[in-house]
């Protein structure tokens, strides 16, 4: 589905936070759209679950290096 402007507007979508030795999926997030908030959320939650974060990779989306600040990040 493509609005007027040229823009999707079907972003709907599932956040994935997955052990990268394990291949096992930690925690998931449906989404409507993709917002910094939401990845913050799952990094807190895995956090209180008691998972300790060695490093983060992410596909480089603006903003998320900030939002991980206090991790190593991989692009």
């Amino acid at each position: 589905m493509q609005a007027q402007d040229g823009k999707r507007k079907d972003k709907l979508g599932t956040l994935v936070f997955k052990d990268t030795n394990t291949k096992e999926i930690l925690i998931w997030k449906h989404i409507q759209s993709e917002r910094i908030d939401d990845y913050k959320y799952l990094l807190q939650e895995l956090l209180i679950l008691g998972y300790k974060v060695k490093s983060i990779t992410i596909d480089g989306k603006r903003g998320l290096y900030r939002a991980f600040k206090d991790y190593p990040v991989q692009k």
